[in-house]
Order: structure tokens, then sequence, then C-alpha cells
């Protein structure tokens, strides 16, 4: 298995959104995902603490169009492991490290951490619908 160097590719719609630094060639035949534009309801599978950080983060991400319908299941463990770690706190315990590892790289998969964010420029290369503008800015 050739294994690649360096940072993995990031989604072409990333690339955009942070104007391409780098003014690399983009992948033209990667899979054009649509991003959601609804907030959807969480997952019934969700217990009540890793439902309470889908609707935390959530609009964030939609109005950030960072997501597609095929990337829920990642959001969904993205909260699950949240609502780990929050129990494991509660408990007065330290959450394993597995736990803190995945939560922290699927954070930035969304760009739900600092350094994830100052990457993105979603404010006006966004293309959003005027329905989206009403809602999301």
């Amino acid at each position: 298995m050739d294994y690649m160097r360096g940072p993995k590719p990031l989604p072409r719609n990333v690339i955009e959104l942070r104007g391409n630094p780098g003014k690399r060639p983009l992948n033209e035949d990667e899979p054009v995902i649509q991003p959601i534009t609804e907030l959807p309801e969480p997952p019934r599978k969700l217990k009540l603490e890793a439902r309470r950080e889908w609707k935390r983060v959530i609009p964030y991400i939609i109005g950030n169009r960072l997501v597609g319908e095929e990337s829920l299941s990642v959001l969904a463990t993205y909260c699950t492991l949240h609502a780990a770690m929050v129990l494991a706190e509660k408990k007065g315990e330290l959450p394993p490290a597995a736990y803190i590892s995945q939560y922290r790289s699927l954070a930035g998969e969304f760009g739900l951490t600092p350094s994830a964010r100052t990457r993105i420029k979603a404010g006006g290369n966004a293309k959003k619908t005027e329905e989206e503008k009403r809602f999301f800015g």
C-alpha cells in the first residue's frame, strides 16, 4: 500500500473556501457533494449529551456549507465522542486517549477548532442562495 507524504488532501470546496493559497491545480474528478441547507434532526441513536452537541454545532456547520447528507453519520460519531468525554469528566475521570484523538480529528474535519476555522473563508466566498442568505446571513 502506498502512503502519501505530507498532509492529507482537502476536498475541493474546502480549498475554494480557503482561497487555494498554494495555487495548486484542483482535482477535476472529485465527486460533487450537495451541501445540506436545512437543519436536520439529530439521529435517534444519539443520547442526551450527544444531541445537545449536535444542536449546538449543526447550525455552524450547515451555515458554512461544510457537510452533505453523506457526512451526517460522521458528525453523529463526533457528537457521540463528545458525550463520552463529558460523561468521563462528570465521573472525575480522564477520557481515554483514543477518544480525545478521534474527537480532535473529527472536530478539525468540521472546522470546529480555532485552528481549523482560521483556514476556512466562508464569509464572502461561500455561494449562498437567497433563502440561505435569509437564514444564515
